[in-house]
């Protein structure tokens, strides 16, 4: 078999196994993901398994990727539609949360995959999915950064104050201080509002609260954004 055509095959069995992974994912849970079931499903032998993925842990690793990068690519593609009609960052901040809340909906099992379920006996190496999942944070920190320079946020007081241990943290791990460190920390205040919002959404215990949790979500992000000082038409 050609080279091309070799690659092309094992990169199309790696994608079966994945979408196999995450049908089974969402029938038994992380706890009933293994290659022999994978195999099982496949109709494959499961040292043939080994061949796309040397175990389980590889496998998960490339699934928690898939999942960082495509979450990232979304929100950037509806940041990025909203800027090129030069819209206020406001608004691209805007159609960036909802995007974080539309990708979380159409791919529940890999959101609960990168940030719920844990899977017994599986550490992440964090050389290799960290810089996946800052892929995301990116996102909100440049339109943030440039809302700053150009006038169209300003941080208030009571995000500029900054716990002691916090701003430590941001300085030790990220390297972060001064005006950085604050628009961390508001991106920081930003994500975990709409992140609990969505993890609600996502395990089913906002729609029996408020019923329609797309018109709920909106109005929350406004009522917050507000709150931030982040100024929305």
């Amino acid at each position: 078999m050609p080279r091309q055509r070799q690659a092309e095959v094992t990169e199309a069995t790696r994608l079966k196994i994945k979408e196999t992974a995450r049908a089974l994912m969402a029938e038994k849970g992380t706890a009933g993901l293994s290659l022999r079931a994978i195999a099982r499903v496949m109709e494959m032998t499961a040292p043939a398994i080994y061949h796309y993925f040397p175990s389980l842990d590889d496998l998960i690793t490339a699934l928690i990727v898939d999942a960082f990068t495509s979450h990232a690519d979304t929100v950037r593609q509806a940041r990025n539609q909203i800027a090129a009609g030069g819209n206020s960052c406001g608004e691209q901040l805007f159609a960036a949360v909802l995007a974080y809340r539309q990708w979380a909906l159409a791919h529940p099992i890999d959101f609960q995959l990168i940030y719920g379920n844990p899977i017994p006996g599986y550490s992440a190496p964090g050389a290799v999915t960290t810089p996946a999942a800052r892929k995301l944070g990116a996102v909100f920190m440049e339109v943030l950064i440039l809302a700053l320079e150009t006038g169209e946020v300003t941080v208030l007081e009571s995000y500029r104050t900054i716990p002691p241990s916090v701003r430590a943290h941001y300085q030790n791990k990220f390297e972060l201080t001064g005006e950085p460190a604050v628009l961390f920390h508001l991106m920081n205040h930003m994500w975990s509002f709409m992140h609990g919002m969505v993890a609600l959404e996502i395990y089913n215990h906002a729609a029996p609260v408020v019923g329609d949790t797309d018109a709920f979500y909106e109005q929350a992000i406004r009522h917050q954004f507000h709150l931030m000082g982040i100024v929305l038409p």
